[in-house]
This record gives C-alpha cells, structure tokens and sequence, in this order.
C-alpha cells in the first residue's frame, strides 16, 4: 500500500482532531496550529496516522500520536514514525521524546527508556520523567 507522508496544513485541522478523537487521544495545547502536525494518507486521501511535533527547549516532543491499524501495517508505522523524527533533526533539535505504554517497540528505532532523572537531563526531560513515574508509560528519548 502506497502513503503519503506530509505536513498538516489548516484545512486538515478538523480532519486530524476527529481522527484524535476517535483513539481518545488530546490535541491539547496544540489544536489549530497545523505547522506542528504530520500526517500520513493512503491514495484516497484518507488518514492512516497523525503526530504533533512541539520544539521545547530544544528537544522535539512528539505528541497526539495516533494510528489506524487496520490500515498502517508495521513497515508504514516505522516509515511515518521515522520522518517525524527526522523532520525534529533537521529544525534544529537536539533530541526526540515521547512517552509510550510499548517501549520495546522503540527501542528498536534507536531511543532509550529515561530511567532516572539527572541534575544534567534538561528540564523538560526532568518533568516529563516525573510524569510518567506511577502511570503505565514509558519515557523515551533519542539524542540526535
């Protein structure tokens, strides 16, 4: 099956927050502002998965990541997952984060599971891995 991977753009602003919608996952803090989404479509058009991308203090926080798989097999997965983090390289940070409840899975893709917090990790690290502390989700993280 052949996708598209690109940049949101405004008119997919409602398209993307239904799609969050459906898998019960937030768009919060970034719904219509369209410059930090990704999206992948199949030739009809029709949405296969969706991320946000948020710069803070210089690392590249992936949010809203959604997938619909009946239609996105692991190889497309891998292929979308892959540009956002590549798009987060090239603007300019210096790393990726996301929390996920399967870390496996990413720790094949080159991130590492923040286990404890540094007096060194960032900020935005430091919050995020007391977040995650107590739920059934990982931090993960990938320095570029």
């Amino acid at each position: 099956m052949s996708a598209v991977i690109r940049k949101a753009n405004v008119q997919d602003m409602e398209r993307l927050k239904s799609f969050a919608d459906s898998s019960k996952v937030s768009m919060e803090g970034t719904y219509g502002e369209p410059e930090g989404y990704y999206m992948m479509e199949n030739e009809e058009g029709r949405l296969m998965a969706m991320a946000g991308l948020e710069s803070v203090d210089g690392l590249g926080l992936l949010r809203s990541l959604v997938i619909d798989s009946e239609m996105c097999d692991l190889s497309l997965f891998v292929r979308f997952f892959d540009a956002v983090v590549v798009s987060a390289e090239q603007t300019g940070c210096t790393g990726a984060a996301f929390m996920t409840p399967s870390p496996e899975l990413f720790e094949t893709l080159g991130f590492e599971k923040w286990e404890e917090t540094s007096e060194h990790a960032p900020e935005t690290i430091s919050k995020l891995a007391r977040s995650a502390k107590g739920r059934e989700a990982a931090l993960m993280v990938k320095k570029f």
